[in-house]
């Protein structure tokens, strides 16, 4: 079967209602993880430490401070969220953070940020969203011009909101081109977006500039930096997970360069490497979005 049949089957039983063509690559995207890992459908916004909040949402996470500036939402993932933040923080100011330009993560930018809000991200997500993309073989159109970020940096950027530091640190290349993670330093409490899938093979995008070497040296970093304390809410899946939660993720990228590096030793083809498969450590952490062959195959191009 073939990767696109392997998704297609995978968002089959996702709500089929009319979608934007702009947003049609973000429902297939969370649908896919949703259709796996069956993530809790509660949209509440749920306390995680100090200012911070988290809503599981159609297949993914949004992270929310809300404090004396308004309200901080990172991934905003629908404009359906819009009228649940109105209920929950009634008038309040907007600040949007966009973790990268995949429209799973960037559909309500608009919605959420309102007239007279600010939606910052890196720099490279602003330039993807203003062209077509494709991904996983599909075409994504640009995005309206009002989902667009109004604000964006390169490396870092270091803001306060809501009485604390928030950091803004760029992963380059590691999920994408335009990554971002968000450490809410007062808090105790780190967004990080599509970089970090717990338990689950990630999606390194080829086709938005992610490679795995780039995010194996990006989690080395976390890992050795981070206070052991950390909360941490990846983009999909389980939140919060903690600092030994990512060294478990770390050790699979890890073993999975080790595991692919020793195919080729061996003098493998890379057809032969896809059919070998990945880690048998593993074998779990497929999900239709990312199986065996696609991440074997992810991870060979980074070598």
């Amino acid at each position: 079967m073939s990767l696109r049949a392997v998704l297609l089957l995978a968002v089959s039983g996702c709500t089929t209602q009319a979608v934007p063509a702009s947003h049609e690559a973000a429902r297939r995207e969370s649908c896919a993880f949703s259709a796996h890992v069956k993530p809790r459908s509660d949209q509440r916004f749920v306390p995680v430490g100090g200012s911070v909040y988290v809503a599981h949402w159609e297949g993914g996470n949004v992270v929310v401070s809300k404090g004396v500036d308004g309200v901080v939402i990172v991934d905003p993932r629908s404009p359906e969220i819009d009228p649940a933040l109105e209920t929950w923080a009634p008038h309040a100011a907007r600040t949007v953070i966009d973790t990268h330009s995949h429209r799973d993560h960037t559909a309500g930018n608009a919605a959420v940020a309102r007239p007279g809000g600010v939606i910052i991200a890196q720099a490279a997500v602003k330039a993807r969203l203003l062209t077509a993309q494709v991904f996983q073989g599909q075409p994504v159109p640009p995005a309206p011009a009002a989902d667009l970020p109004s604000r964006i940096y390169q490396d870092h950027l270091e803001l306060t909101l809501n009485g604390e530091r928030v950091g803004l640190l760029h992963p380059v290349g590691a999920h994408t081109d335009g990554d971002t993670v968000v450490f809410f330093h007062g808090s105790g409490v780190v967004a990080m977006g599509d970089v970090f899938f717990p338990d689950h093979f990630p999606y390194v995008d080829p086709d938005s500039g992610g490679r795995v070497d780039a995010l194996v040296a990006a989690i080395d970093g976390f890992v050795r930096d981070w206070p052991a304390d950390l909360r941490i809410i990846p983009g999909h899946g389980r939140s919060p997970c903690t600092m030994a939660d990512l060294r478990v993720y770390q050790e699979m990228l890890h073993d999975s360069m080790a595991w692919v590096h020793s195919g080729r030793e061996l003098g493998l083809s890379p057809q032969a490497l896809t059919a070998r498969g990945g880690p048998p450590a593993y074998k779990a952490w497929a999900w239709p979005l990312v199986p065996e062959p696609l991440w074997v195959t992810l991870v060979a191009r980074a070598q």
